[in-house]
């Protein structure tokens, strides 16, 4: 899977975007915050190319939950990891 940059802007945010088994995939990390705080947000989309790949996305809307902890409990970690330097 390759996977590229398609949008940034510096010290703000960037967005990538890749291509894999008829899905595209376009995650945007975004930095902002005040008064010493840093606020990381992570946004994540995917869109099915064609019909196959839209009949294999419907088991994903049951586990969209689990994804979603998952991707929580990342940025969790993250901040553990940077508060703790």
């Amino acid at each position: 899977m390759s996977k590229w940059i398609t949008d940034a802007a510096e010290m703000k945010y960037y967005t990538t975007k890749a291509e894999i088994d008829g899905f595209t995939f376009i995650t945007t990390l975004s930095l902002s915050g005040t008064d010493g705080n840093v606020i990381l947000t992570s946004t994540h989309e995917t869109k099915p190319l064609g019909i196959v790949s839209k009949i294999k996305s419907i088991p994903m809307l049951f586990l969209k939950g689990i994804f979603k902890k998952a991707i929580l409990q990342d940025l969790m970690d993250f901040k553990t990891t940077v508060e703790a330097n």
